[in-house]
């Protein structure tokens, strides 16, 4: 504070805008990631797995013979976004690949985005309650719930609840307790390796990983920045005339 004013510092560790990069399984494959990143600008959409546009169905898979520490035991259909400056992005994008666009962090948490919870995890944590240790604990907690409680539940085609009112009885307070496990928390739960460096393409703690339900239709006038490699900007200047947006090349 100087002279009665509070002085404002705008903190730089975080951004504004939130990015979602297309390059995950070819970093290097330029050609491929930019039709990638075509084909979401064409049709407006950022998909998850089977990235089927016109499948908007929020689901929840999971199969309690595998575990959380591969992220196989719940597999949610969410999209995903990083919340890194675009100034400290290069670790990010030798991981995920230079093509990307962002969005406004305030537009993607009205449509639901939230960051994730991460499990840091070390060689010497099975000796404690962190880490490997929590992780498997949950898991074993999860395991029991679902095979002494939920399979035990009478089978139903509806249930009464409706979002924000409590359960009146106790069928419907254990399914949405099951709900509520399953989609706010082990769906947004993420296990990592807290010992690899930071580059490293298993360090997932350095992607700052927002998730998102289901598929996200958008504008382009929404759009804050468009990121694609170098050699790339004539050609998506063409065929996107109408992009209003900031545009860098990485």
């Amino acid at each position: 504070m100087k002279g009665g004013n509070k002085v404002l510092k705008t903190q730089r560790y975080v951004g504004s805008e939130l990015f979602h990069f297309v390059g995950r399984r070819s970093p290097l494959d330029h050609d491929a990631n930019y039709r990638i990143l075509s084909n979401i600008l064409s049709q407006e959409c950022i998909t998850h797995y089977p990235h089927d546009p016109d499948v908007n169905v929020e689901r929840i898979e999971f199969d309690w013979e595998r575990s959380l520490f591969s992220e196989e035991l719940v597999v949610p259909s969410v999209i995903c976004f990083t919340d890194i400056p675009v100034e400290s992005l290069h670790i990010h994008t030798q991981k995920y690949g230079k093509f990307g666009l962002s969005f406004d962090k305030g537009l993607l948490i009205r449509q639901r985005a939230r960051p994730v919870t991460y499990i840091p995890m070390r060689s010497d944590d099975v000796t404690s309650s962190a880490g490997s240790s929590l992780l498997e604990d949950i898991e074993s907690v999860m395991k029991g719930f679902n095979s002494e409680i939920i399979d035990k539940l009478k089978q139903r085609t509806k249930w009464k609840r409706v979002h924000g009112s409590v359960p009146d009885n106790y069928d419907d307070a254990v399914h949405a307790l099951k709900s509520i496990l399953l989609r706010e928390f082990l769906a947004f739960l993420k296990p990592y390796n807290s010992e690899l460096a930071d580059d490293h393409p298993d360090n997932f703690y350095m992607e700052r990983e927002w998730r998102r339900f289901v598929n996200f239709h958008f504008r382009l006038p929404w759009i804050k920045t468009v990121t694609i490699a170098q050699g790339h900007i004539d050609q998506l200047k063409t065929d996107f005339p109408k992009l209003n947006c900031q545009i860098l090349e990485l």
